[in-house]
């Protein structure tokens, strides 16, 4: 069907769709939107049409991991983000996971630094080339 109006739904079971209705928009007792796909071990997309081709955009996948980028569909982190992402205020890093060697610790660049500004070191400093 065709309808030239806005559609209202006046329920929180909200629209389903697809053969046995697995997509889901609905709102919960608490009075949140859902978005839920209830067929097991899915995923769920959100795409465009960039430059006449289907481009997955964001992908939230049944095992937790949300991948972020131009067709990151096999996110292999939580969060993964493919391509360039640009912070325009603080970022924070939370865990405590202390650096024992060069390929441990809370953050970890696998590229190069560029710090435009102060650093500050708490606690111990190991560097494997001679400064310049």
């Amino acid at each position: 069907n065709v309808t030239n109006a806005g559609l209202t739904v006046k329920n929180n079971q909200g629209i389903s769709t697809g053969g046995e209705g697995q997509l889901k928009f609905t709102v919960d007792s608490n009075q949140t939107g859902n978005i839920y796909h209830s067929t097991v071990d899915s995923a769920f997309e959100i795409r465009v049409n960039r430059n006449n081709e289907i481009t997955t955009l964001i992908r939230a996948a049944s095992n937790g991991r949300v991948g972020v980028g131009v067709n990151n569909t096999a996110p292999i982190a939580d969060f993964d983000v493919k391509g360039t992402a640009r912070f325009t205020d603080i970022v924070t890093v939370e865990s405590t996971e202390n650096t024992t060697n060069d390929v441990t610790g809370a953050l970890r660049v696998k590229g190069g630094t560029n710090i435009q500004k102060n650093l500050i070191v708490k606690g111990d400093s190991t560097i494997f080339n001679k400064l310049k």
